[in-house]
């Protein structure tokens, strides 16, 4: 557990959507950030200093050992089965950013590592395979279904043998596909209008979102969740993007997927009950909210 704002947190990866909210967040809360990506913000929030991840070296030199690395660079597209190229080199990019983070901040003896992980690792995009339960939760099995998947779950087990072998606790956050207000990020709230006539739209991650904001918070959360060891916890909404019933989804869509749970309402089908228990978070933004539209929207 991190004693609040006495570390300064490197947020790799901090140009992006994702990044630059945390490191607003993080500035509200008193902390100090430094951006490290590969690509200069469109607005600069914080110091900034361009480094490829892949260089172990390069990362070394900017660090020191009261830091907090959050770990949010990385290839974010999972590839297409048959484009084995393209493959390749996510896998390669992913990992080795992943492993580079973890040895730095090992070398350095730093306490806490926050990354993000995904929910990929369930089987995005549901097309070889389909989901053997449902609602799923941490102790699913993972059928990773791409590269970028497979990065993912290899670093998650590479987080466990650091804590194993160095003693620094490392949260990997499994986020859902991150949704952001207004319309100026392609995965708008208004794009998720696409899914409510053909819910196949939206299949490749049963449906499931995380609004940035509370994604952030996630992230912030875990900087000083009273926690040790190697996690790996669901960061979704409360319930799906759609406004159809989740019990009906499932039975249209996956109607051989053995029930673990009664569904009530539009609840999500990615479980966030241990994020809630560990980090004590809890998101606050749904969609229909944002796009003004009746009902609760949470189970």
């Amino acid at each position: 557990m991190l004693s609040h704002t006495e570390n300064r947190a490197i947020v790799t990866g901090g140009s992006g959507g994702l990044g630059a909210e945390v490191i607003r967040q993080l500035l509200g809360e008193g902390y100090e950030c430094l951006n490290l990506d590969i690509q200069v913000p469109q607005k600069h929030l914080c110091p900034y200093q361009e480094i490829d991840l892949c260089d172990r070296d390069a990362l070394l030199k900017v660090c020191r050992s009261d830091d907090v690395i959050i770990h949010l660079g990385g290839m974010p597209h999972p590839d297409d089965a048959g484009d084995f190229s393209y493959a390749a080199k996510v896998f390669a990019n992913n990992t080795l950013s992943t492993y580079n983070c973890f040895n730095v901040a090992a070398t350095l003896g730093m306490q806490r590592l926050i990354w993000a992980s995904s929910e990929t690792v369930y089987g995005y995009p549901f097309e070889q395979v389909a989901p053997m339960e449902l609602p799923l939760d941490e102790q699913s099995q993972p059928q990773p279904q791409n590269s970028y998947a497979i990065s993912k779950l290899v670093s998650e087990q590479v987080a466990v043998h650091f804590h194993q072998l160095y003693d620094i606790d490392i949260i990997g956050l499994r986020l859902a596909n991150v949704v952001y207000p207004g319309t100026e990020h392609p995965c708008n709230y208004p794009s998720l209008k696409q899914a409510w006539e053909d819910p196949l739209v939206r299949k490749f991650n049963l449906w499931n979102y995380i609004d940035v904001r509370d994604a952030a918070a996630a992230v912030v959360r875990s900087l000083d969740a009273d926690i040790t060891g190697a996690h790996n916890l669901n960061i979704v909404a409360n319930e799906t993007v759609m406004p159809h019933a989740s019990e009906g989804l499932v039975a249209s869509v996956f109607s051989h997927a053995e029930a673990r749970a009664t569904l009530s309402g539009n609840q999500a089908l990615l479980g966030n009950a241990r994020a809630r228990e560990l980090l004590n978070w809890s998101p606050v933004h749904n969609w229909r909210d944002v796009l003004q539209q009746p009902g609760s929207g949470r189970a």
